[in-house]
Order: structure tokens, then sequence, then C-alpha cells
């Protein structure tokens, strides 16, 4: 079991168990579930309120919340629709309540990703927004702008001889410079969904939206947590995707330590997360990680043909910074 699995069966108000091994957190689970006081919730007044991201063409606000020196809370916003979530300081407890009834997947999505980056954050676990995969025995984690084909290229590498790791965030440590696995299936564009090497019969069937307006599609089962998927693994590079070029041949600079720490620091995750006190946290993981891991700044070609007409220079850059495959698929 994982929490995607769970998440994905989050029928309200039924209480949804979560099984945070992504994060080494002791204790095991975290209880996520419908405030029993669900008006009260919505309608309590914080001591402290910050919008931490605002688009007023899209409508939507995300606000960090403080009820009382034990109780933190972010609210999300779209419209005329609002979800609140709750966390008592010291448990593994979140509650939530929201004003219209949301569709499962919807509500299940805003909690395997933001909700569970926020908790995460809370109990200090550095976290990359990035798409990872496993090399050999490193990790490669694949760092980017929603939407800019992080997904698409590490698909397109585990059609290679990668092995899907990580969808959607990275939980790093940045001392002993490792990664942990993520539970959640790939998402992808129904366009790039034939670029992935694990797809299956199962997967292809589910042909799920994360959201019910994404563009994107589950295109892989949901992983189990191994025993050997949650122990921390080498983690070999980080690439950050910059802007789309026009030819077909990708370009790859390495980045020294005080712009791979701008790079890290502007790649964290939930990206939302800012306060004074996060920002500094999350500049100095950032610091910590760009001195034990090299970071290169890649412009991939535009448009999937050429994406995977750069296959062969791809993979040689993998091999270069990674070490050769053993087992590489013809």
């Amino acid at each position: 079991m994982n929490y995607w699995s769970l998440g994905c069966k989050i029928q309200s108000p039924i209480s949804l168990r979560l099984a945070p091994s992504i994060a080494s957190i002791p204790a095991a689970s975290i209880s996520i579930l419908p405030d029993a006081q669900f008006h009260h919730l919505l309608h309590r007044v914080a001591k402290e309120r910050h919008i931490a991201h605002h688009n007023a063409q899209q409508r939507t606000q995300v606000t960090l919340l403080s009820f009382d020196e034990h109780t933190c809370g972010v609210e999300f916003k779209r419209g005329t629709d609002c979800v609140r979530f709750a966390h008592s300081l010291g448990t593994q407890r979140i509650t939530y309540a929201h004003t219209t009834p949301l569709p499962n997947i919807d509500l299940a999505a805003i909690i395997e990703g933001p909700v569970i980056g926020w908790y995460l954050r809370l109990q200090h676990r550095p976290l990359l927004h990035a798409a990872a995969l496993r090399w050999g025995e490193q990790i490669l984690a694949i760092s980017a702008e929603p939407g800019t084909g992080k997904s698409t290229l590490a698909a397109l590498l585990c059609a290679h001889g990668g092995e899907h790791w990580s969808d959607d965030i990275v939980v790093y440590d940045p001392i002993h410079a490792t990664a942990i696995a993520d539970a959640r299936p790939r998402r992808l564009s129904r366009e790039a969904r034939n670029l992935d090497g694990q797809a299956s019969a199962e997967a292809s069937s589910m042909d799920t939206e994360i959201f019910t307006d994404s563009p994107k599609v589950f295109t892989t089962p949901v992983p189990e947590l191994t025993d050997a998927l949650q122990t921390p693994q080498p983690l070999g590079h980080v690439l950050i995707l910059g802007p789309r070029i026009a030819s077909d041949t990708p370009t790859f600079e390495r980045l020294d330590a005080a712009r791979a720490t701008i790079a890290l620091t502007h790649g964290r995750y939930p990206s939302w997360l800012r306060t004074p006190a996060a920002d500094r946290e999350a500049f100095l993981n950032a610091a910590a990680l760009a001195e034990k891991v090299p970071v290169t700044l890649a412009h991939m070609p535009q448009g999937l043909g050429a994406l995977q007409r750069a296959t062969p220079t791809l993979l040689a850059w993998c091999e270069t910074q990674l070490g050769a495959l053993t087992n590489h698929p013809v």
C-alpha cells in the first residue's frame, strides 16, 4: 500500500490513511480525514494569514493559515470553490473541509501533491519539484516548471533503460546526497504516453485524468513502495530544464555551486510555500546539495518528434554522467 493508492479511493466523509514512508518519518502513518466540525474549519478565523500564491487570471489562490500556536493550515481557492486543510503540530493528523463537494479525483490530486508536500516541509524534509529515474545505481532528477516536459523526458529515458522513480516530487537528503522513491503513477499527456517504456495494459485501461480539466493522464500502475525503493539511493545528478530550443540537438551546461543553488532553490516544492523561514531553509538545503551533486542546465528540442530524434545524444549524456547500463534495451 502507499499513499497514492489510498488517495485514489478517497470518499468523503470516510477517513483516509496515508503511509508517508517516502519521507522515512518514524511512526508510520498520517491520518487525513474530513473535519468533524466541517463548517467550523471553513469559517475559523486565522490569527495570521499569508497569501502564498495568487493568479487573478485563473482565479486561484493559496493561503497559509495560523490558527493558534498549535494548529496551522492551508487554504486552496479556485473561483468560488474553497478547500481548507488543518494540521495540529506534533501529530500526524490533517483534517479538511470544502465549500462544495469536489470530484474525488480533484481532492485526491490536491492531497497527494501540495498537501503532502506542505506536510513534509513542515517536517523539514527538503523537496524538489522534479521527475526522477534510476539509471544504474544512481538517481537522475529532472527539475522544471510545470508542463515543460520533465515527465516526458523521464519517460523517454525509461524506455531506454532507466527505471521510473518519481513523477513530480523528489524527497532528498542534502547531507548524504540521497533521494527516496515516490509512490505515484507517472502522469503524461496523451501524446507523450507512447514514450513510456513501462506502460502496461493495466495502466492504459486507467486512462484517468489527474484533475477534471487536466491534459495529463496516468500511464503506469501505482508503484508499490518495496523495502528497496524506500532505501535512500545516491542522487547522482540534477538536470534543470530551461526553455526549449529549435535545434534537434540538446545543449548541456554544468552549473557552478552558486548558480546551482539558485536553480535548486527555485525548484523547491511546494513553490508557493514562501515564508522567511521556509525561504532560508530551502536555500540552505539547496546550497548543501549543490556542493555534493552535479547540477546541469539543459535545453531540450521543441516538440516530441525532435526530442525522440535527440535520443542518442540524451543516452550518451546519461552514460557519461551516470555510467553505462548493463542491460540496455535495443
